[in-house]
């Protein structure tokens, strides 16, 4: 990496190579207009009285004059371009230099109808370094330093501010034993006219920041910690840690029951995971201003991080350490290439002052001459595969190359890929890509060549090869099986056998089945499916290994059969002893026919405990009174189907409410003041233990408010589970675990939102946004999570994994009941979803959608829920298949009617739960109208029309009528507007007349304005002769 001074030599009477041109040029393709690239043209002198090789971004640039010097004759440059970094090409008086980069000047000068062209190229550099709200300044000597004599930089940073030194440094290069910055805060020093007791900002943050991806970066934090309210310690203590970690200081000491610990190497270590503490400085602080500085050490192999100071050397934080961050480990920079940053948090002066002796390779003096950076770091090429082991591919097969893409500093063109046989070798030969593809026709040596070049020219490559074999048909990976010759509806088939044959390791398999637009996955390892649909299947098989992708299929016919398939109704989890129900029926499907026909069942039995099976008299009001069980039993004709036995839980529904009968599982439950604290039966082996709540709860209202009390947090993490009541394999999942002996949250196992507070003793809050599509946690998380369930009835079970000891759960809060010993009946009113609203136009077709009724305490029971759909007038609203929407249709299906009045609709919802409470919603529709009144002029006169009348003549203006679609033609708004042939208005009240005193062009105009404000115009013209 090169770096030039701010002010450049000049370089006069430049040589260049020039292209002599027949025609008048607009535009050009040619970037470097060099020897290598030209090598056939002939030679021109180029001669510039002042040239700058380099600039600063943000410059303007004003070309100078040239003379091009072409067989020993000189021609005057008559014209000039300047082409950007990215090829485009403008010609102006002067340019703004906004792009970093190397531009070219393309000089042009006309001899008898040829041109000659010479293009120069310059650089456009960015600053060493960059601020924001802060500043910055070379001392000859630091005033840090006051008897050594050290130079170095003097930074002043502002609250949110902060200074970047934009030479990239490797980290590699520096290690636990050699420092990578050394740094010089004013907090609590003697100097500078301080006291000893001044803290600007209590931290002082030293930022590692990775050059490819600016999300990713280490902090090394000195903090002033605050021993009380008023005096700052004056030694810092010292944390560090990834941007995708907690930051986190050690400090060697026994251990202690309240702060978490680690052993590292041997040596036991209390873990500061909280915005205080750490490793522990033994400088109090000294008038002398050498011993203020402190040096940070990073070692890219171990990635641990010290700190020295004049009193020792500290070891702060191990960012790979499994008794740290468990899983969360930190692996690395891109390349090692991370700009150095010095910013401050929780100020108290205005200002933060920090010296710098060092930034990676640059110490002192080295900071005197730097201003601009000039990049000569070649890209780093990135290929999407592993390409570490030999890659095979197969003779006459298409192969389509491996996707790749580059990261650099400033980034330039896109990637470019060339595929050569024999490459580097005297028969090197290029292969034609087309679309990224190619057929190798002989066996041997293919390379995938990939370059890339960034916007100061700086170019690399990197080689791929691929080993050439005989293949099976051009293929690499060979798949035999043979195809199903039998296929009827309503049965299982095992698919034959296969084999499935590569070179190149890790072949994969997937088989699917195609049926009426209905994909269904075979499980490779069994080959079974179920044939659910009459009509071709196609079977079609996906193989390949790392590198090849292939695809393989066949079709046949599902054909009719005698099948009969019973399709069992989603049963809740847990009944509730003594709570009504209203349950689905099933249906059967039969296969006889040409096609599926699905019919409901006819005949539904329940057994509860171990009775006998009694016939459900009404499945919409089903009593649960057994004690431990209910079974159900499921009849069409002589086929009989049994569902599972479904546990029942006595909450004490009919009398005083046991709140902690709500969750069901392997727990002793207990129901306390503030919460109820479940505590696993299952305390050692790594075990994962499960809390189902026993009744469906609404999504759109999902809350659950919970702590892991401390001394109970025997386990790895908490899984909580939301899952589609309908479609029980549709779950999202709420990850809440430890990282060292901080914590984090996920959802559906993505990223890790790392939070700086312990595992155990927190009280945590989630809530849904369905608005938003994401679970907000606590007060500043949200983690996005789109709802795909079928419908807003879930299930929710909680799970503590990786038992060994003694855990449980305190539960406050689920969706809107409060969870304590006080709950002894259910005062809460149920919800109600529904997504019935909105503005729409007369005549629309409006589709109402069945609402899903929940409570936290009590099952569903449809008898209780209503519905109705009443228009503007008062009527109750027909369907269009003839259901008048009241109180007494059906709540499951949905309806469709149409829009014939103005106002406003309402959707009306009722629900009351076993206790009574009751929830009511009325959901608007409001219809407008967008529809413009009709405007006839008499006469048939509109737009086009022309009538011509004498100067100081008196005109009467046509007569006009008005409808509306809506509106009372007494009720609508009407205006006639002359307008003049200057543009001047007369609007004609009282009058049907007025006098042409202009000559020219007259609009006549008419406006007509319904009741909700629709606007219609009409002219037609009048000329004044």
């Amino acid at each position: 990496m090169l770096f030039n001074k701010r002010k450049w030599k000049k370089r006069v009477c430049v040589l260049a190579t020039c292209m002599i041109i027949c025609g008048a040029a607009v535009g050009f393709g040619v970037r470097n207009l060099d020897n290598s690239s030209i090598a056939n043209a002939d030679e021109c002198e180029l001669v510039i009285n002042e040239w700058e090789e380099s600039y600063m971004i943000g410059d303007t640039l004003t070309i100078p004059d040239a003379v091009i010097r072409y067989e020993d004759k000189e021609y005057v440059a008559d014209s000039t371009y300047l082409q950007y970094p990215d090829g485009s090409v403008e010609q102006r008086d002067s340019y703004v230099l906004n792009r970093m980069g190397t531009y070219t000047v393309i000089y042009v000068a006309t001899v008898d109808n040829v041109q000659l062209k010479v293009g120069k190229d310059f650089d456009v550099l960015s600053d060493a370094y960059m601020v924001e709200e802060a500043s910055y300044t070379y001392l000859d000597k630091l005033n840090m330093n006051e008897t050594t004599f050290k130079s170095g930089l003097e930074t002043s940073i502002s609250s949110g501010g902060s200074f970047r030194f934009n030479v990239p440094v490797n980290v590699k290069d520096f290690s636990k034993d050699e420092a990578i910055a050394i740094v010089y805060p004013y907090n609590r020093t003697k100097l500078m006219g301080n006291n000893g007791s001044v803290t600007e900002a209590r931290k002082v943050i030293v930022r590692l920041t990775d050059c490819y991806d600016e999300s990713l970066y280490v902090d090394v934090v000195l903090s002033w910690d605050f021993s009380n309210t008023l005096t700052g310690n004056r030694h810092p203590y010292f944390r560090a840690g990834a941007s995708t970690q907690t930051v986190i200081g050690l400090q060697k000491a026994a251990p202690t029951p309240t702060l978490g610990s680690a052993w590292i190497n041997g040596e036991h270590y209390r873990v500061f995971d909280y915005d205080q503490y750490g490793a522990a400085s033994k400088s109090w602080g000294s008038p002398s201003a050498d011993n203020c500085g402190y040096s940070i050490f990073y070692d890219d192999v171990t990635k641990e991080i010290y700190v020295q100071d004049a009193a020792g050397k500290y070891f702060v934080n191990d960012l790979d350490e499994v008794a740290v961050y468990d899983k969360n480990l930190f692996k690395g920079f891109t390349t090692g290439d991370v700009y150095i940053s010095v910013l401050g948090d929780d100020y108290y002066m205005p200002k933060l002052n920090v010296e710098i002796e060092q930034l990676g390779n640059y110490r002192q003096t080295d900071f005197a001459t730097l201003s601009a950076q000039e990049d000569t770091e070649k890209p780093f090429i990135e290929v999407e595969v592993d390409t570490s082991k030999p890659i095979y591919i197969a003779k006459d097969g298409v192969f389509e190359i491996f996707g790749a893409d580059y990261r650099d500093y400033h980034k330039g063109s896109p990637i470019k890929s060339y595929v050569y046989y024999d490459y580097g070798t005297d028969n090197q030969t290029q292969v034609s890509l087309v679309d990224g593809r190619f057929t190798p026709n002989k066996n041997g040596l293919y390379t995938i060549e990939y370059v890339a070049v960034d916007v100061y020219g700086n170019e690399s490559s990197k080689t791929v090869d691929l080993h050439c074999v005989d293949g099976n048909e051009g293929k690499i990976v060979s798949l035999e099986t043979t195809k199903l010759t039998t296929l009827k509806g309503g049965y299982e088939y095992e698919l034959p056998a296969y084999t499935l044959d590569g070179v190149n390791g890790g072949e994969y398999i997937r088989i699917v089945a195609l049926c009426n637009d209905k994909t269904v996955e075979i499980d490779k390892e069994s080959r079974k499916f179920f044939v659910e649909e009459l009509g071709e299947y196609e079977i079609i098989y996906q193989y390949g290994d790392a590198y090849h992708d292939y695809e393989y299929s066949y079709k046949i016919t599902a054909e009719s059969s005698d099948a009969i398939v019973f399709k069992k109704p989603i049963l809740p989890l847990y009944f509730i002893k003594n709570a009504p129900y209203s349950l689905d029926n099933g249906t059967v499907n039969i296969y006889s026919g040409e096609s599926v026909k699905e019919e409901t069942i006819v005949d539904v039995y329940c057994k509860q405990d171990s009775g006998e099976f009694i016939k459900v008299a009404d499945l919409q009001e089903v009593v649960i009174t057994g004690m431990d069980s209910v079974q159900f039993r499921y009849h069409y004709g002589d086929n009989v189907v049994f569902s599972d036995e479904i546990p029942v839980v006595d909450v004490g529904i009919d009398g005083q409410i046991q709140i902690q009968n709500y969750f069901a599982g392997d727990f002793e439950s207990s129901a306390l003041p503030a919460n109820v604290y479940y505590q696993s039966r299952q305390t050692q082996g790594n075990v994962d233990n499960a809390l189902d709540f026993i009744n469906a709860i609404g999504l759109s209202n999902f809350a659950l408010k919970f702590n892991v009390p401390q001394d109970n947090d025997n386990f790895s993490k908490l899984t909580i589970t939301l899952c589609d009541y309908y479609n029980r394999d549709n779950v999202m999942t709420i990850e809440y675990g430890k990282s060292g002996s901080a914590s984090y949250f996920s959802v559906n196992g993505g990223v890790q939102q790392l939070v700086e507070k312990k595992y155990a003793g927190e009280t945590w809050s989630i809530e849904y946004n369905e608005k938003q599509g994401a679970f907000a946690i606590g007060d500043n998380i949200e983690i996005p999570c789109e709802n795909t369930f079928s419908s807003d009835r879930i299930l929710l079970k909680i799970t503590l994994n990786g038992i060994n000891g003694q855990s449980g759960i305190s539960i406050l809060q689920v969706n809107n009941q409060v969870f304590n010993v006080n709950i002894v009946k259910d005062n809460i009113r149920p919800m109600i979803k529904t997504d019935v609203r909105g503005e729409y136009e007369l005549g629309s077709i409006i589709t109402i959608m069945p609402a899903t009724a929940t409570d936290v305490l009590t099952p569903y029971f449809a008898k209780k829920f209503t519905f109705k759909v009443v228009a503007p007038s008062g009527v109750t609203v027909t369907s269009l298949d003839g259901v008048v929407l009241n109180e007494k249709c059906s709540k499951t299906r949905a309806y469709e009617f149409k829009i014939e009045e103005e106002g406003v609709y309402y959707v009306s919802y009722t629900y009351k739960d076993f206790a009574n409470k009751s929830m009511t919603i009325d959901m608007p529709l409001r219809v407008f109208d967008n529809e413009a009144p009709t405007i006839t002029i008499a006469d048939g006169l509109n737009e086009t029309s022309l009538c011509k009348v004498a100067y100081n003549s008196v005109v009467t203006v046509a007569d006009f009528t008005v409808t509306d679609n809506r509106t009372m033609a007494e009720n609508l708004k009407t205006y006639v507007i002359v307008y003049s042939p200057k543009g001047e208005k007369r609007v004609l009240a009282d009058t049907n007349e007025f006098v042409a005193e202009r000559k020219g062009l007259y609009k006549i105009c008419y406006y007509c304005i319904d009741e909700v404000g629709n606007m219609a115009v009409r002219f037609y013209n009048v000329e004044v002769v």
